[in-house]
């Protein structure tokens, strides 16, 4: 069968028919659906993090999540700040990022909204299961 073939187009309409294709936009919508929930879920906790260092930081992060994993909640905020008065710009709000994607108690990780502090801070998705082991493996030295 080739594409000029009547008989092609036949087959191709016949197949239509009873498998009709899904639009596109309802695919693109389920799959974003999840994201967009989760961004609006209410904060549980927050930890700031202003004026510490990355050393510093890395600690209080491991502590509030394990914390926060431990009490059963879902998203947390850590405000970490935009860099705007440091000479290096964003290095804390970098560090958390990084942090936050090796602890095993992170799951997902977005920007908030301009409400909940933008792009100062980073909404975290708590992982339910308790993980094994200690963060001090997890650390890059």
């Amino acid at each position: 069968m080739k594409p000029n073939d009547t008989s092609f187009f036949e087959f191709m309409e016949e197949y239509l028919r009873h498998n009709p294709p899904e639009e596109k936009d309802a695919i693109v919508a389920s799959a974003h659906e999840p994201r967009v929930a989760l961004k609006r879920l209410p904060t549980d906790d927050i930890l700031d993090l202003h004026g510490l260092t990355v050393t510093e930081s890395e600690l209080m992060i491991d502590r509030f999540l394990r914390r926060c994993a431990s009490a059963g909640m879902n998203k947390v905020l850590v405000i970490h700040g935009k860099g705007n008065h440091s000479d290096r710009g964003g290095v804390l709000r970098d560090a958390v990022r990084r942090i936050l994607e090796r602890h095993p108690c992170a799951g997902e990780t977005g920007t908030p909204g301009r409400d909940e502090g933008g792009t100062g801070a980073t909404w975290v998705r708590v992982k339910r299961t308790k993980p094994a082991g200690n963060f001090k493996n997890y650390r890059s030295r």
